[in-house]
């Protein structure tokens, strides 16, 4: 852009980064399952070098990995492992922990028992996970799967009727 012969630089470099979190949303939303995946994988591949990304864009993006993940199981691993590994500076570190948990289920209980390591001995406190937990831990016989089976027993019973809407 020139103004009085003057060149004026727009550069935003946050705004390319966060693209491909978009297209991730946007293909998603479209049910565009490779093109999201291929989208979702740029993304983590950015987040790796670099966590200079609007935070909401990146969780929005994230939160679709297991969606993304069962709409083309032949990416589901490759997202696995994008997600296996902290992004710079932690960012969006929790939402990368649990979801990996929820991409590893589409892929076989092996793979939710190593993504739960990274969080034990706090588990996450939420009825999807819980259940996975147990029944992931029960399926390869893991030292843990009687505490995780209690957890999600007593989760059950001290849920109150607004919590099973």
């Amino acid at each position: 852009m020139t103004t009085n012969g003057h060149t004026r630089c727009y550069s935003y470099p946050w705004r390319s980064d966060n693209q491909p979190a978009l297209q991730a949303i946007y293909h998603t939303r479209k049910s565009e399952w490779p093109a999201a995946a291929k989208s979702l994988n740029d993304l983590f591949s950015r987040l790796a070098k670099n966590p200079w990304v609007i935070a909401e864009i990146a969780d929005s993006a994230i939160t679709q990995s297991a969606v993304i993940a069962q709409g083309t199981p032949a990416d589901a691993k490759q997202i696995y492992e994008n997600l296996s590994k902290p992004f710079a500076s932690l960012r969006c570190n929790y939402q990368r922990q649990v979801f990996r948990i929820f991409v590893g289920e589409q892929l076989g209980p092996e793979y939710v028992v190593e993504a739960m390591k990274e969080l034990e001995p706090n588990a996450v406190w939420i009825p999807e996970a819980l259940e996975l937990r147990a029944k992931s831990y029960a399926a390869v016989q893991h030292p843990l799967a009687a505490r995780a089976q209690r957890d999600w027993e007593w989760y059950q019973r001290h849920q109150t009727p607004d919590d099973k809407k």
